[in-house]
């Protein structure tokens, strides 16, 4: 009788044994598969905080007649189009601010868009905003007549109704010099199918190498990964919890 009791303990001790070292092994996978799902999500999560650039004017070629399309090949919306209001031209004067372009290939300053007379004019930028956030406009300007010339940005969803922006750029100056106009704060336009950023400003102005960012929304991926990470910490709380109830009937 102590033989076949001593034989059952020993089973006993040892399907325990395995048990707890099937456990054990769970646990390590599923803090891997924790590990490998989250990864991914947090680096695309900033990634992702950062502007994407969207659509991009540098006016390389002087036949291009109002709307203007983005530059081909360059962002994430190429057919994205610039529309002009007032007596425009394109100058063979433009400049090398604000270009992303590097490398050898692309050419040098070639032309500006130039308001030559009347009172000013405007031109409104039309891009696609699915999936897409914070959107922001840089760009380079001048005042060819060397006077000082406010920006007044404002936007809308319909091309019809502007509203203005909050906190616009600083005027420009007789020189080409960088400015922004920061949309990120317009919660309004995050998602829409059709925004439009309208810059409205005085005679003699001129502008180069526009560019127009924006910060993509989670993709699919990033979400199921999530999915996938969530499902492994209910998992494993699982087993913790069985594991307790384990050393509890001890």
């Amino acid at each position: 009788m102590g033989t076949i009791h001593n034989q059952e303990g020993g089973a006993s001790a040892l399907w325990l044994g395995i048990r707890r070292f099937t456990q054990f092994l769970k646990v390590n996978m599923l803090r891997k598969l924790w590990m490998f799902a989250m990864g991914p999500l947090l680096c695309g999560a900033a990634v992702e905080s950062q502007g994407a650039l969207i659509s991009l004017w540098t006016f390389d070629s002087s036949s291009a007649s109002s709307p203007i399309t983005a530059n081909s090949g360059i962002g994430a919306q190429p057919t994205a189009t610039l529309t002009t209001s007032g007596n425009t031209t394109l100058a063979n004067a433009g400049t090398t601010l604000n270009d992303p372009r590097t490398g050898t290939g692309f050419p040098a300053a070639t032309f500006r868009l130039e308001y030559i007379s009347g009172s000013g004019g405007n031109f409104t930028l039309h891009i696609t905003g699915t999936a897409l956030s914070s959107f922001q406009v840089s760009y380079a300007g001048e005042n060819t007549a060397g006077a000082s010339s406010s920006q007044t940005w404002a936007w809308s969803l319909n091309n019809s109704t502007f509203t203005a922006l909050g906190t616009q750029p600083s005027a420009l100056g007789g020189t080409f010099a960088t400015r922004t106009a920061d949309f990120s704060g317009v919660t309004a336009l995050n998602g829409q199918t059709d925004v439009y950023l309208r810059l409205s400003f005085g005679e003699k102005d001129a502008f180069d190498n526009i560019q127009v960012t924006a910060v993509p929304e989670p993709t699919n991926m990033a979400l199921a990964l999530f999915g996938v990470g969530f499902a492994a910490v209910a998992m494993l709380r699982k087993l913790k919890a069985e594991s307790s109830r384990g050393k509890s009937r001890k």
